[in-house]
């Protein structure tokens, strides 16, 4: 077993294993014992004299590494702190170690400010224009947060366009795909992916999640306001575009999600409807005119 400093082993007496992966000496004289046989019987340390809060127990080790070493076990939830008391020559142990409640991994959630309160209360305050908006308040006990901490989440509201009073507020459906993963150049191979299904009285406006929303106007102008990383850090993005589908990629604390809106918004109705109206609209102006001629003239 490799020695270190000072446990030069027995000196001219027979060295043999024995404790606890150590050895002890054969020594010549049985009333003597120790790393050099400087040790007599009545030499050994006294586990009653050692005092150790929150110690599930000690026991002595006898002859490890020519000494005697006393192994503490604290209770559950708390840690020792220090190394194994070894028994000295001088009867007494050379170091008393201590067990301590277990502490906490230490946070540090992004978009947040963290306070540590004492050794068992931290609070966690999301920045301004993060959910959740409450602080979060967080209890160390054994070692563990009693309640998990809610990410700060960047909340991106996407906002009404511009509509048409002319025409009625249909229900559309709105389907959207999360997809948490990709694989190759051109974003097809995706796992994980979250679907929903939602009914939009259009013009309106959706709310995916804090991360993401959608609206919809009545001439079927799709936008959608989502929080991603760019150059300037995390922010809301929106893409608009005069169709039913829209795809996006975006990227939030290093990972990468695929995102696609698909409705089913009836572009020839909307067409049928806005002409219907301009003839109605048309032939009220022309009426209209019709009528100021007439009074003009009479």
């Amino acid at each position: 077993w490799p020695l270190r400093p000072g446990d030069f082993p027995c000196d001219s007496n027979q060295c043999v294993m024995a404790g606890f992966k150590g050895y002890q000496c054969q020594c010549e004289d049985s009333g003597m014992y120790g790393a050099h046989c400087e040790q007599t019987a009545g030499d050994t340390c006294s586990v009653e004299d050692v005092r150790i809060d929150h110690v599930l127990e000690t026991v002595p080790l006898e002859g490890y590494r020519g000494a005697d070493l006393l192994n503490v076990k604290c209770q559950e939830d708390y840690e020792l702190t220090g190394v194994f008391p070894r028994c000295q020559a001088n009867s007494e142990y050379n170091t008393i170690p201590q067990c301590v409640p277990l502490q906490c991994v230490p946070l540090n959630p992004p978009h947040s400010t963290i306070s540590v309160e004492s050794s068992t209360l931290t609070t966690v305050q999301c920045e301004e224009g993060f959910l959740p908006s409450a602080l979060q308040t967080l209890l160390c006990e054994g070692g563990r947060y009693n309640s998990s901490l809610s990410p700060c989440l960047l909340e991106c509201n996407a906002e009404q366009t511009e509509t048409d009073n002319n025409t009625d507020s249909p229900l559309i459906t709105v389907d959207v795909s999360l997809c948490d993963f990709a694989s190759g150049p051109l974003h097809n191979n995706y796992t994980h992916c979250k679907e929903s299904s939602s009914q939009l009285e259009i013009p309106g406006i959706l709310s995916v999640s804090t991360e993401i929303s959608l609206s919809v106007d009545t001439l079927g102008k799709l936008c959608v306001s989502y929080a991603n990383t760019t150059d300037q850090g995390l922010q809301c993005v929106v893409q608009c575009v005069e169709s039913s589908v829209i795809q996006l990629v975006r990227v939030v604390h290093g990972e990468e999600q695929f995102v696609e809106v698909v409705t089913n918004f009836d572009y020839s109705r909307e067409k049928l409807v806005n002409y219907s109206c301009r003839c109605r609209c048309s032939f009220q102006l022309v009426v209209m005119l019709l009528g100021v001629y007439f009074m003009l003239i009479s």
